[in-house]
């Protein structure tokens, strides 16, 4: 019995430990729209983007390499320990294993052909994010992008999935607040806000292909594939379309005046972000994870209004309200949804 407290205690310590770290991480991804706003006054959004996911990258592979170390470091002392580190002859299957041509065994590698994939995604989503922030306050793009969060069961509508009625009543909520939040006199719409909502469909599709690979990859190599891929995408992107938001001056000069934008969006938001998000979700539920994590939005706004001297009308404030509160809905899960999805859990 005593154990059973123990244990019980050592869960909710972990479950609050947990929503403490995924706070913070939607604190680093809400102010990182605003490092993003003020970005894009300097340099093309391509450029930027390009160079921020480069960023990511290097983070999570000095991740990788540290990880690695200290993994092959624990399993030479254990190999002492044991007595058997005097038995260095490879085994024979490894000797009889054929070798496949390079380009083979890497997209045999799970984490690899996954993280292209993703990485694909995520080009599209944060292409539209950056584009959108061009002429949307950084305040509205956090709670326009956030709308993946509802956008996720309608998708998943579409390829099978059963979507609980709290997804349809945020769906009503949320088509209310982007009304006033985005529609503006003689039902007009800023072109910033459709590209931001395209991007949320993006981000949808981003979350459901992860979703679909990270169970069979490693987090850390799939993310980093993920991330260079979007990097060399926006790069090559930034050669050809760049001009249309820089009025055809060059840009590379830019980002010595947003280096510390490009810091906080490539290590910050995108290597130690993402690390945060996955420790903090080994404890979490992921309905849970998503309500702590869908704070990005008030962060942005707080961020936007805060630093940049945004300002939104009451309409706009009512919008962001009433989409927050969808975001919210969305998670809830009934008792008959609860009980079933329970019956059919595994352990990890």
């Amino acid at each position: 019995m005593a154990n059973h407290a123990v244990t019980g205690v050592d869960e909710v310590s972990n479950s609050i430990k947990a929503s403490l770290v995924l706070t913070v991480t939607a604190m680093i991804w809400g102010f990182a729209f605003v490092a993003q706003r003020s970005g894009v006054e300097h340099v093309g959004p391509f450029l930027f983007n390009g160079t921020r996911c480069v960023l990511g990258a290097v983070v999570l592979f000095v991740v990788m390499w540290v990880q690695g170390r200290f993994v092959a470091a624990r399993q030479a002392r254990q190999e002492l320990a044991a007595g058997s580190a005097d038995s260095p002859e490879p085994t024979p299957s490894r000797l009889s294993t054929p070798r496949l041509p390079l380009i083979k065994r890497l997209w045999a590698d799970t984490s690899i052909r996954g993280g292209i994939w993703c990485g694909l995604a995520l080009f599209a989503g944060s292409s539209c994010q950056q584009v959108g922030l061009v002429t949307t306050p950084a305040s509205q793009s956090g709670f326009l992008t956030v709308m993946y969060v509802v956008l996720v069961p309608i998708f998943g509508l579409m390829i099978g999935q059963k979507t609980r009625w709290t997804a349809w009543v945020s769906v009503a909520i949320s088509l209310v607040g982007l009304y006033l939040l985005c529609v503006k006199d003689g039902l007009h719409i800023a072109s910033g806000d459709l590209i931001l909502l395209l991007g949320a469909c993006f981000w949808t599709v981003h979350i459901i292909v992860v979703d679909r690979t990270v169970k069979r990859a490693q987090v850390f190599r799939l993310s980093c594939v993920q991330f260079l891929t979007a990097g060399v995408l926006s790069l090559a992107a930034s050669l050809f379309l760049d001009h249309f938001f820089t009025h055809g001056e060059p840009t590379w000069q830019g980002l010595v005046q947003v280096w510390p934008q490009l810091v906080y969006v490539g290590v910050l938001s995108s290597g130690i972000g993402f690390t945060m998000q996955a420790i903090g979700q080994r404890h979490a539920p992921p309905a849970v994870a998503a309500i702590v994590m869908s704070l990005e939005s008030v962060f942005a706004c707080i961020g936007g209004v805060l630093l940049l001297g945004e300002r939104m009308t009451g309409r706009e404030s009512l919008g962001c309200a009433l989409v927050f509160i969808a975001v919210l809905v969305a998670q809830i899960v009934p008792k008959s949804a609860s009980a079933s999805e329970s019956a059919v859990q595994t352990p990890v």
